[in-house]
């Protein structure tokens, strides 16, 4: 058993380091209410893995969520689907397309322990135009540490590892993350990132449990380079095993205002 461990450790890190994220920029519904933060998070939600693929290892045994993502004008609405399994290898699967323009993301993620508290994970993704035969493949790797007792973890990640052509361009950037819950009901996040294309962005929110099953989620991003400030929100409705929540967050170029809504599950 300890033999296998190992291997799996080996592998990962094997993957992470030589192994070759996607145009489509991914965000789950839940980091878009709470500025697009979320790569230190170790909490439930099956999205999470998208920002930081080390974060699958603290998920559910199983957890599924569809999503719905609309605004106005020129913003073309997108869904998806998202499964992480944790009970024997973690895995995690996610798929997004937009309505209009064909444009579709799969991602296939996974993790593991390397010391205690310490994770390192991996996602392979592709990004296609269903109309156009290129498709672009590309990998995001992440480490999260999280001790045992302690209220902070901290993550880091690095998207986009090999340079590409086409519409990566540009899109190559690293990423450090804070989480720290302040109180059962009071978590807190923050993420700073650095892409060769848009330089400098800082996100972060928090989420608030109002009552036993009422979550309010607020956050912001704010673009360096581009001196641009955005505001988001959300509420939550969640159960023991069931949970819909909605969210509402600015777009980064035309700064109007998205929705989403979401449902997920945990067994």
């Amino acid at each position: 058993m300890k033999k296998q461990c190992v291997l799996k450790k080996i592998f990962i890190l094997l993957c992470i380091f030589c192994a070759p994220a996607a145009a489509f920029d991914p965000q789950g519904p839940l980091a878009l209410a709470m500025g697009g933060s979320g790569r230190a998070v170790t909490q439930r939600g099956a999205e999470y893995h998208l920002l930081n693929p080390a974060s699958l290892i603290h998920s559910q045994n199983f957890h599924g969520e569809g999503f719905y993502v609309f605004g106005q004008d020129k913003r073309k609405p997108y869904w998806g689907v998202s499964l992480t399994e944790n009970r024997q290898i973690p895995l995690a699967l996610s798929y997004m397309r937009e309505r209009e323009s064909e444009e579709q993301y799969l991602s296939i993620s996974t993790a593991a322990f390397i010391l205690p508290g310490w994770s390192l994970g991996l996602s392979l993704s592709r990004w296609q135009q269903v109309s156009k035969e290129d498709a672009y493949w590309n990998i995001q790797s992440g480490i999260l540490i999280k001790p045992q007792k302690s209220p902070f973890s901290i993550g880091a990640t690095w998207d986009h590892i090999l340079p590409v052509k086409g519409p990566y361009t540009g899109k190559r950037r690293w990423g450090m993350g804070l989480g720290y819950q302040v109180y059962k009901w009071l978590h807190l996040r923050a993420d700073g990132l650095y892409s060769e294309e848009k330089k400098w962005l800082f996100n972060g929110g928090g989420e608030i449990l109002i009552s036993g099953f009422l979550i309010l989620r607020l956050g912001g991003r704010w673009y360096l380079t581009q001196k641009k400030f955005l505001f988001s929100g959300g509420l939550g409705l969640t159960a023991k095993q069931l949970a819909v929540d909605y969210s509402i967050s600015q777009d980064e170029d035309t700064e109007q205002w998205l929705h989403a809504i979401t449902v997920r599950g945990s067994f």
